[in-house]
């Protein structure tokens, strides 16, 4: 369901961002972009079914999240790199670093090295050597020669995430750099380390995945970081989506029958039915928060997705969204409760929703509309335009007449700058009224100097001659 869900989404902002290649999408006089375009999620989780969903139809995106860098896929690829590297005569792990998509061997390759034993031995050789540099230069010696000699800059950014994918690699590479400065790890050292961070549960913001780049991508994000944001066009796949308010072995919860109000931390085995009920309170209010945040959050149009029909159990209807459309029908328990065998059922229940929706709409003044989604629907692809770009570079015209400087060929020779000092230091200060002329006076060394030379020439007489 979630991932139909994420296609249908992902269909849409195809469609949207073909319409403005043709020009008839806008925001007031200029095209539609990607960068307008924001997803609010709920979960990172459900941020990666949409983000995929996009790439499938050749959309970039950028999420943020603070997933740690070791569990991604540049992580596991790059271990299985270094491991070749580590160990340049295993074939296995050759082949294994090969078919991975940092060199993006094919079937096909892989057979040719196997017929070829020349196109063998030519990558053994460019293992062997990465071999060599990193044990004897380092490993980012060896990382950036990898790097250049296989091209791998270009060959990541020609793909649709490629920004992401060559962030995450920079942002090891900087990781196993540190580590084996600081702790003077060997080969394979580093690669275990990299196996017990990927495994570890430890949160770390330096190992928190980096924005690669916001320009001109579409903006993916959880519900609680976009509170105080604004864009242009916004997706609310999830709202209809909440965690059951089910407390867990301990919770909290606020006990406002004292005097003063006071936050209790409570065991599930020992909580009464007053406790639980103020804890399912809490959480929707929470929700009801949330869902206002989502829906306040853009600027031209909101896109949100509802789910009904039937709907496999223990999946309930009940959501802040769902209790802000249905609650206050008189058959609003029944079409936000579960599905049961007795009682309303799925037809119904979709019969009423979406007629309650009808008369939302014809009471919005024409601002809402509401269609169904096709879940089903074919993938639309997206080709941004491939236009050439011509680099230029920027001239800088000084907006201060350069000032003129005394200086000589043997003062240049020696190393010497001109001493003088610029003209705010030359201007002479009132002296304020707690100074004397004695403290006024300029420091330094030229200032000493000067009354030396000055005081020097003076001859002390009687005043008579």
């Amino acid at each position: 369901m979630q991932a139909g869900i994420a296609a249908s989404v992902a269909n849409d902002i195809a469609r949207l961002l073909n319409a403005a290649r043709q020009g008839t999408a806008r925001i007031g006089a200029r095209l539609v972009r990607s960068s307008d375009i924001a997803v609010l999620v709920r979960e990172n989780r459900q941020g990666e079914l949409v983000k995929q969903a996009l790439l499938e139809r050749g959309i970039a995106s950028v999420q943020k999240s603070r997933d740690s860098i070791f569990r991604t896929r540049e992580a596991s690829e790059f271990r299985a790199v270094l491991r070749a590297i580590a160990e340049p005569g295993n074939e296995s792990a050759l082949k294994q670093a090969l078919v991975t998509e940092l060199f993006g061997f094919t079937a096909q390759r892989l057979f040719e090295l196997d017929e070829n034993p020349t196109l063998l031995e030519r990558e053994l050789e460019a293992f062997h050597r990465w071999h060599k540099t990193w044990h004897t230069q380092g490993f980012m010696p060896m990382f950036r020669q990898w790097m250049l000699q296989r091209g791998h800059y270009a060959h990541l950014l020609a793909l649709a995430d490629g920004e992401r994918r060559l962030t995450n690699l920079l942002h090891l590479a900087e990781l196993i750099h540190t580590e084996s400065r600081l702790q003077g790890h060997g080969m394979h050292a580093l690669i275990r380390w990299l196996q017990q961070k990927a495994e570890a549960a430890e949160k770390d913001e330096a190992h928190e995945l980096r924005l690669e780049s916001d320009e001109n991508l579409v903006q993916i994000t959880t519900i609680h970081k976009s509170k105080g944001l604004e864009y242009g066009i916004v997706y609310c796949p999830y709202l209809w989506l909440e965690r059951d308010p089910k407390a867990s072995t301990w919770f909290s919860w606020y006990d406002a029958d004292t005097d003063d109000g006071v936050s209790r931390l409570q065991a599930e085995a020992f909580a009464s039915d007053a406790a639980r009920q103020r804890f399912r309170e809490a959480e929707q209010a929470e929700n009801l928060r949330l869902l206002y945040v989502a829906v306040t959050r853009a600027k031209y149009h909101c896109t949100i997705a509802l789910v009904s029909g039937r709907i496999p159990a223990p999946f309930s209807y009940y959501s802040a969204l769902g209790w802000l459309l249905f609650g206050k029908l008189a058959q609003g328990h029944e079409i936000l409760s579960k599905l049961l065998t007795k009682g309303i059922q799925a037809d119904e229940r979709q019969t009423l929703m979406h007629a309650q929706l009808q008369r939302v709409v014809a009471q919005s003044d024409g601002c809402i509309s509401h269609e169904s989604m096709p879940v089903d629907d074919a993938l639309i692809s997206y080709q941004p335009e491939t236009g050439e770009w011509q680099s230029s570079i920027r001239h800088y015209t000084p907006r201060y007449k350069p000032v003129p400087k005394v200086g000589s060929f043997s003062g240049l020779a020696s190393g010497k700058e001109d001493e003088r000092p610029d003209y705010d230091t030359l201007a002479w200060q009132t002296p304020v009224v707690h100074e004397t002329l004695r403290t006024a006076f300029p420091r330094g060394a030229k200032a000493g100097s000067c009354l030396h030379k000055m005081v020097g020439g003076v001859g002390f007489y009687p005043a008579a001659c």
